[in-house]
């Protein structure tokens, strides 16, 4: 699947070298995949098959050497992956206790395979880790290199709070007792910094906040004001299109954005209002998606229903640029929302709900609107003041285009975060 931290790591990572920075992206687990070109090594550590195998037997770790070396291999771990396959977190409970117990737990072996490489083959001046759930291995590698050492955290409390409660727990208190290897973490908000300091019960002052980041060059409307032409012509058509562009899962809220798209057309003068959804479906949410989009089918009609499925990075552009407003109604509270700030780099309003990181995009961009999240009236209410009003969605595109430009592009973000990494490296060296 496309994966937003991994898309905010390579294009992260990308800027970084853009910068002059010399910048190696590491893959765990499996390789990534992104819809910008891919900077990342061509090798993966704790190869995903490898790291279950090594969970189930302990003889995994008597597999010859070659043996290991194919099951870590890209193009396998791809072909693997393609497939349907199954990140319950209630079902790993065991495996990611073992993944953060590091030197300790099962894959001992890779957590040595990584150390080595590190110090033999890259000898980094630091470490940045994208999750707090790989960090089984960071007290190892501490104790070998003795570098700042640094995670950003995007989202690791999804996972954690799918564990069931006793493996919550134990997971919680090993990422405390990895933490004392940690330098710092990075967020991109205020709100996942007080979230996750409470959550893993972390020192406020281990914290720094730097921007999300674009590609803005890649998004940006064909001509001034693209937005508030584009929202003009498709209400004069009476046929406003509210755009949802994320993974098709419970925790973007895909039901919810199709209940307020039946409401719009129960409204007379809203009757020919479109939904359009763009994204990734699969995994364990699969059917889940098949369901939502089925009744989208039958409950909206051909006229009021359009499913776009998996978009490249251009469809992806044309789809934001073509939609009047974009609308992912979260349940679960986002850490960042990347896809916000793509929407807002194309000049189109987002309509979000308003907790998590949304209050402060919004704020901070003046791009769009909250709705209050305790219920679909307000979702429904803030999308119809949007679609009648032409002139405010104009004025919420171009605001949310400009600040995006001056404030989130990849080149601000990438030089606000070497900044932080930066001060990591000073005080290392004093």
């Amino acid at each position: 699947m496309y994966c937003g931290s991994c898309l905010h790591d390579n294009q992260l990572a990308a800027a970084l070298i853009h910068l002059g920075v010399d910048t190696c992206l590491i893959p765990m687990y499996t390789p990534i995949r992104t819809d910008t070109p891919d900077v990342s090594l061509d090798q993966v550590f704790f190869g995903g098959i490898n790291v279950y195998l090594q969970q189930k037997s302990r003889l995994a770790g008597m597999l010859p050497g070659f043996v290991k070396r194919w099951l870590d291999h890209p193009a396998f771990l791809r072909w693997v992956t393609s497939r349907t396959m199954s990140t319950d977190a209630s079902q790993l409970g065991d495996l990611t206790l073992s993944m953060l117990e590091g030197t300790d737990g099962r894959q001992h072996l890779e957590v040595a395979k990584l150390c080595d490489w590190l110090a033999q083959s890259l000898n980094p001046s630091m470490i940045v880790f994208s999750n707090v759930l790989i960090s089984g291995c960071i007290p190892a590698i501490r104790q070998r290199l003795n570098v700042p050492i640094l995670v950003t955290l995007q989202g690791d409390d999804v996972f954690l709070s799918g564990l069931p409660d006793k493996d919550q727990a134990a997971a919680i208190a090993q990422i405390q007792k990895n933490a004392q290897s940690i330098d710092g973490f990075i967020t991109h908000s205020e709100y996942y910094r007080d979230h996750m300091a409470e959550y893993l019960d972390l020192p406020l002052e281990k914290f720094r906040i730097v921007p999300l980041g674009v590609a803005v060059e890649d998004f940006r409307p064909k001509r001034e004001s693209a937005a508030g032409a584009t929202s003009a012509t498709s209400h004069a058509t009476g046929a406003a299109t509210v755009g949802y562009l994320a993974k098709l899962v419970p925790e973007k809220g895909l039901h919810l954005i199709i209940d307020a798209a039946a409401k719009l057309r129960e409204i007379p003068d809203l009757a020919n209002t479109r939904l359009a959804v763009a994204g990734w479906s699969g995994g364990d949410d699969a059917d889940y998606a098949r369901r939502e989009i089925e009744r989208a089918t039958k409950l909206l009609g051909p006229e009021g229903f359009i499913h776009h499925g998996e978009v490249t990075r251009q469809e992806k552009i044309d789809f934001l640029h073509a939609a009047d407003i974009l609308s992912v109604p979260s349940p679960y509270k986002d850490p960042k929302g990347l896809y916000a700030i793509e929407a807002m780099a194309s000049g189109t309003p987002v309509v979000l709900p308003d907790h998590g990181a949304f209050p402060e995009l919004i704020e901070r961009t003046g791009g769009g609107k909250l709705f209050a999240a305790d219920g679909i009236e307000s979702l429904v209410e803030t999308l119809a003041e949007l679609i009648r009003d032409n002139q405010l969605r104009t004025q919420l595109g171009n605001a949310g285009l400009a600040a995006v430009n001056e404030k989130h592009s990849a080149e601000v973000a990438a030089k606000a975060t070497w900044n932080v990494y930066r001060q990591f490296l000073g005080e290392s060296k004093q």
